[in-house]
């Protein structure tokens, strides 16, 4: 573990509607994180993908720990993570 963050982190889906998205939520030592995936077919083949996140941090420091090292890292990760989504989706 390093600055407190677990060396595996455990990712539970917690609602797939099917053609429509998903939700999943990952549980921390200093709170959780919620995303949300939905999925729109628009006109002309089009794929529209929403991506929410929802992050509950208790503490203080820990909500600074989150900010500094986590939270980049989300942002960095995010293009690679919807390109999954809509080829998924497209499958």
């Amino acid at each position: 573990m390093k600055g407190g963050a677990p060396d595996e982190i455990q990712i539970n889906i917690t609602n797939v509607k099917e053609g429509v998205g998903f939700s999943d939520m990952t549980e921390l030592p200093f709170g959780h994180i919620k995303t949300f995936h939905q999925i729109e077919e628009l006109e002309g083949g089009n794929i529209q993908i929403t991506h929410q996140v929802e992050a509950i941090i208790t503490g203080e420091k820990e909500n600074e720990f989150f900010m500094g090292n986590i939270w980049p890292g989300m942002q960095e990760g995010l293009s690679a993570a919807v390109a999954n989504i809509i080829t998924l989706a497209k499958s």
